[in-house]
């Protein structure tokens, strides 16, 4: 009473209370993560016991409660000047006579597999947390459950890259393509789209397509795909390609590597 029940020995608190919340990964395919979807996920999860009702003590006929506690489920413990209370060694701290329950081992839980549908929200990323109310550690005493927190973890893509809310990807574009414009198709994750490649378009120069990334998992706005492009040179032994690249030497005017100093 002098610690306020915080004190070492001190009982816990009676009544209902609610079980712990749990936090589980969740491995995430990159355009589910995007897009949003739903999957099903298998959970090992500890339930109150069936045999023991969550007691964790299997009662015998005839004693309604515990002589040794009158069935408070507690006991008063002297330590020099002070008195504390603990929870009673023969029911446990149930307040029922009995012996510890087999089933469970006296924890009064036992573990349990269930399958559950987790909503995936368009925008989750790394480190996302989704709630899953009730879905935690079952609560003692009758209190409700504790709930639990699936931190995402996405699998990266074969071509596409990400950065918060912006998308990224190379494109390759022919030698023509690059000198004389062109207009090619892009994947985005809300559909095919037309990028205008503009005339005298260099190898690595970026174009932006506004609105075609990721959206935002708080203000639903989407971010932005950003297209690097790559001049392709053909893989060709043909002599007819060579004296068209070297026809094209003239045309360059300045040293292409005159930037290049130490």
């Amino acid at each position: 009473d002098l610690f306020g029940g915080a004190g070492k020995g001190a009982a816990p608190a009676r009544g209902p209370t609610k079980g712990s919340d749990v936090e589980s990964t969740l491995e995430v395919d990159f355009l589910t993560a995007i897009k949003g979807g739903t999957t099903r996920v298998t959970l090992q999860r500890k339930q109150p016991c069936s045999q023991c009702g969550g007691t964790g003590r299997v009662s015998i006929p005839g004693n309604p409660v515990c002589k040794t506690c009158n069935g408070t489920g507690q006991t008063r413990v002297a330590q020099g000047p002070f008195n504390f209370t603990q929870p009673c060694p023969d029911c446990g701290g149930t307040g029922r006579p009995g012996e510890p329950c087999r089933a469970c081992r006296g924890t009064g839980m036992q573990g349990q597999t269930e399958t559950i549908d987790v909503k995936i929200p368009a925008g989750v990323n790394d480190g996302s947390r989704i709630r899953l109310a009730g879905k935690g550690e079952p609560g003692r005493g009758g209190g409700p459950a504790g709930d639990l927190y699936v931190v995402t973890k996405v699998r990266p893509h074969s071509v596409f890259n990400r950065d918060g809310d912006d998308l990224s990807v190379e494109v390759p574009v022919s030698v023509s393509e690059a000198m004389d414009g062109a207009e090619i198709t892009i994947p985005t994750p809300t559909g095919d789209v037309q990028l205008k490649i503009p005339k005298g378009t260099r190898s690595g120069q970026r174009l932006r397509l506004k609105g075609k990334g990721v959206p935002n998992l708080k203000t639903k706005v989407r971010g932005d795909m950003f297209v690097t492009v790559r001049v392709q040179v053909p893989s060709s032994n043909d002599p007819e390609a060579l004296a068209a690249a070297r026809a094209l030497e003239r045309f360059y005017g300045t040293d292409l590597r005159r930037d290049i100093r130490l």
